[in-house]
C-alpha cells in the first residue's frame, strides 16, 4: 500500500541563511507543530510576463488544512494557512514555490495573528522532511522534540523509499551526540530484526552514510555522523555473514526501478564501488545469467570502477537485456554503456540492430537507447549518431524544443567531432542535417 506523503515544514530559526538544514532542536522550538492534510489550495494570480516554466505569483498561497493531530491542543480541526515557502528544498514548481500538494499530509510549524494562520519561515532556511500520516503510537509525546523524533521514526518504519532517503539526508547533518540512541530507541519499538523493513532501513543508512568496511567491523565513535552510527549498528544486528550482500541486493533493486529518484543514485554508487567491489561481484555473478531489476546497472558501475572480472558475463547479459521488453530505465541505459564501452564488435553490431528495430517499431525505449551518446565518447558513439541522423521524426523529449531526432543527433555529433554543421538547440534544421550526413559519408573511417 502506498503511504501518504508527509513533509515536515519547520520554522527557520537558524542565524544564517547558509545553514544546510535546521536541527531537531530548532524544529522543536517552532511555536506550534500541526500535522494536517491539505484539502485545497486557492488559485493564485500569476504575474503577467513571468516565465511559464518558473511562474511568479502575486501574494501568498492559501491552503485549507484539515488538522489530524497537533503537539499542543488546538480548538479547531481546520485552518486556512497562508505561505510562501521561500527557500524550500526539493522545489518542483520553480524558485520560491513550496511543495504543498492537495491530499498530502504535512507537519507544519504555524503561528496565528488572531485572524489567520501562516507557516513560520525565513527565506532559504525552510527545512522540509517527508514522513507518513499514520503514527505508530497513540500516546502523547512529552516534548516537541519527542514528537518530531516519532515522526522521523514513522517514516523509517512505513514511509516510501524516497521518504526514507530524505529522512536519512536530514539526519546526516544533525549534531550526532546522543541522537543515534534516540532514533534507534524509536525504531526498536516496532522494527523486527532481519525483517524486510529492517533490511531496507539498514540499506538506506548504509548508502546515505557512505559506509566503509571499517564501519562494519568496528562501530564508529559518537563523533561520527549519526547515519554512520545507525548504519553500523543495524548491520551489526544482522548475524548473517552476508550482511553486505543482503543490503546491496535491496539497493540494486531500487536503482533498477524507473521511479526511483535519481538524486539518491550517486549515494548508492559511491558507497558500493569501489569499497565493496568484491561483495558486489559475488552478488552479480549469481544474477547476470538471468538479470534482475538493477543488475545490469550495478554491473556497469562495477566495470567502470575498474573491476573487470565479470566483464564477459556483463556484456552478454546486456545483449540479452536488450531483447527483454521489461528492461527499462537505468538498466536499459547501462546495457548500452556496457556494450558500447566493453562489448566486442559483434555485440556492438547487435546493439545497432536493436536500435534500428526500436526506431522502426516506435519503441518507447528508443530514446533511452541512443541518449547514452550524450555522455559517452569515441568512434562507436559516432556510429550511433550516424544511425539517428536518418530519423526525421519529431523527438518525443520535451527538452529537445521542437528538434527532430536527426537534429538532436546532429547537434551532439557537432559537439563530438568539433565541426560546425550549423545546428542550433531548437527547430527543424534540414541544411545542417544534410551537411552532417555528407561529413559522415566522407569520414566513415572515424566510426570504425
Amino acid at each position: 500500500m502506498r503511504c501518504t506523503a508527509v513533509f515536515v515544514v519547520v520554522a527557520a530559526l537558524a542565524e544564517t541563511s547558509a545553514a544546510r538544514s535546521l536541527s531537531l532542536d530548532q524544529l522543536a522550538a517552532a511555536p506550534l507543530l500541526v500535522v494536517g492534510r491539505v484539502e485545497a489550495i486557492a488559485e493564485r494570480r500569476r504575474l503577467p510576463g513571468s516565465n511559464p516554466r518558473y511562474p511568479q505569483y502575486a501574494g501568498p498561497a492559501i491552503a485549507t488544512v484539515r488538522v489530524i493531530r497537533a503537539f499542543l491542543p488546538l480548538d479547531k480541526n481546520q485552518i486556512r494557512l497562508s505561505y510562501y515557502g521561500l527557500g524550500a528544498r526539493a522545489v518542483v514548481d520553480g524558485p520560491g514555490e513550496p511543495v504543498l500538494r492537495v491530499n498530502n499530509v504535512y507537519i507544519l510549524p504555524v503561528k496565528s495573528d488572531g485572524t489567520g494562520w501562516s507557516v513560520v519561515e525565513k527565506p532559504n532556511i525552510v527545512t522540509i522532511l517527508p514522513g507518513v500520516a499514520r503514527s505508530t503510537s497513540t500516546a502523547p509525546a512529552a516534548t516537541a522534540k519527542a514528537f518530531l523524533l516519532r515522526e522521523v521514526a514513522n517514516v523509517l518504519l512505513s514511509g516510501s523509499v524516497e521518504d526514507m532517503f530524505d529522512i536519512a539526508e536530514f539526519l546526516k547533518f544533525q549534531p550526532s551526540r546522543g541522537l543515534m540512541g534516540e532514533v534507534m530507541a524509536e525504531l526498536h519499538l516496532s522494527l523486527a530484526p532481519e525483517s524486510v523493513r529492517f533490511l531496507e532501513v539498514a540499506a538506506v543508512f548504509f548508502a546515505s552514510a557512505l559506509t566503509s568496511k571499517a564501519d562494519i567491523v568496528n562501530l564508529p565513535s559518537e563523533r561520527a555522523s549519526v547515519n554512520r552510527q545507525i548504519a553500523s549498528l543495524l548491520l551489526h544486528d544482522i548475524p548473517k555473514q552476508d550482511a553486505i550482500k543482503r543490503v546491496a541486493r535491496i539497493l540494486i533493486r531500487w536503482i533498477g526501478d524507473p521511479s526511483f529518484p535519481y538524486r539518491f543514485v550517486p549515494h548508492i554508487h559511491t558507497t558500493l564501488t569501489p569499497e565493496f567491489n568484491s561483495e558486489l561481484a559475488d552478488l552479480l555473478s549469481e544474477e547476470l545469467q538471468s538479470p534482475q531489476q538493477g543488475s545490469i546497472y550495478a554491473a556497469s558501475w562495477l566495470a567502470e570502477s575498474g573491476e573487470h572480472s565479470l566483464l564477459s558475463a556483463s556484456t552478454a547479459a546486456a545483449i540479452r537485456a536488450l531483447r527483454m521488453r521489461n528492461i527499462v530505465g537505468n538498466d536499459l541505459v547501462a546495457a548500452g554503456r556496457l556494450i558500447v564501452n566493453y562489448g566486442d564488435e559483434a555485440q556492438f553490431e547487435s546493439y545497432l540492430q536493436a536500435l534500428t528495430q526500436a526506431r522502426i517499431a516506435n519503441d518507447t525505449r528508443y530514446d533511452s537507447m541512443w541518449r547514452l551518446a550524450e555522455s559517452q565518447k569515441g568512434p562507436r558513439v559516432i556510429r550511433i549518431l550516424t544511425s539517428i541522423l536518418q530519423d526525421e521524426r519529431l523527438s518525443r523529449r520535451s527538452t529537445d524544443h521542437g528538434l527532430r531526432y536527426c537534429d538532436a543527433a546532429g547537434l551532439r555529433l557537432q559537439q563530438a567531432v568539433g565541426v560546425n554543421f550549423g545546428f542550433r538547440h531548437f527547430g527543424v534544421q534540414n541544411a545542417a542535417v544534410s551537411r552532417a550526413r555528407r561529413w559522415v559519408a566522407a569520414n566513415r573511417a572515424m566510426g570504425q
